[in-house]
Protein backbone atom coordinates (compact mmCIF):
# COMPACT_ATOMS: atom_id res chain seq x y z
CA UNK A 1 0.00 0.00 0.00
CA UNK A 2 0.94 3.63 -0.74
CA UNK A 3 0.02 6.75 1.00
CA UNK A 4 -2.33 8.79 -0.63
CA UNK A 5 -0.41 11.98 -0.33
CA UNK A 6 -3.50 13.67 0.93
CA UNK A 7 -4.04 15.45 4.46
CA UNK A 8 -7.21 14.37 6.26
CA UNK A 9 -6.04 16.20 9.82
CA UNK A 10 -8.93 18.10 9.49
CA UNK A 11 -11.89 15.57 8.82
CA UNK A 12 -10.94 13.78 11.44
CA UNK A 13 -10.99 16.70 13.76
CA UNK A 14 -14.58 17.76 12.51
CA UNK A 15 -15.60 14.05 13.42
CA UNK A 16 -14.21 14.34 16.67
CA UNK A 17 -15.61 17.85 17.49
CA UNK A 18 -19.07 16.58 16.05
CA UNK A 19 -19.04 13.57 17.83
CA UNK A 20 -17.34 15.16 21.44
CA UNK A 21 -20.73 17.47 21.07
CA UNK A 22 -23.26 14.49 20.98
CA UNK A 23 -21.44 12.80 23.79
CA UNK A 24 -21.92 16.25 25.61
CA UNK A 25 -25.28 16.46 25.00
CA UNK A 26 -25.64 12.14 26.29
CA UNK A 27 -23.66 13.87 29.22
CA UNK A 28 -20.89 11.17 28.77
CA UNK A 29 -18.32 13.97 28.68
CA UNK A 30 -18.44 17.79 28.89
CA UNK A 31 -17.28 20.74 26.96
CA UNK A 32 -13.81 21.16 29.30
CA UNK A 33 -12.62 17.20 27.94
CA UNK A 34 -13.57 17.76 24.35
CA UNK A 35 -11.55 20.90 24.30
CA UNK A 36 -8.79 19.27 26.29
CA UNK A 37 -9.13 16.77 23.24
CA UNK A 38 -9.06 19.15 20.46
CA UNK A 39 -6.18 20.67 21.76
CA UNK A 40 -3.85 17.58 22.40
CA UNK A 41 -4.73 16.80 19.21
CA UNK A 42 -4.00 19.91 17.37
CA UNK A 43 -0.72 19.72 19.15
CA UNK A 44 0.35 16.66 18.30
CA UNK A 45 -0.41 17.50 14.79
CA UNK A 46 1.76 20.35 14.62
CA UNK A 47 4.41 17.56 15.97
CA UNK A 48 4.00 15.27 13.22
CA UNK A 49 4.08 18.00 10.72
CA UNK A 50 7.01 19.50 11.98
CA UNK A 51 5.76 23.16 12.89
Amino acid sequence: MDAAGRDDYPHIEIIVERLGKEYIGDEYINERTLEKVLYNMRELYKKIKGE
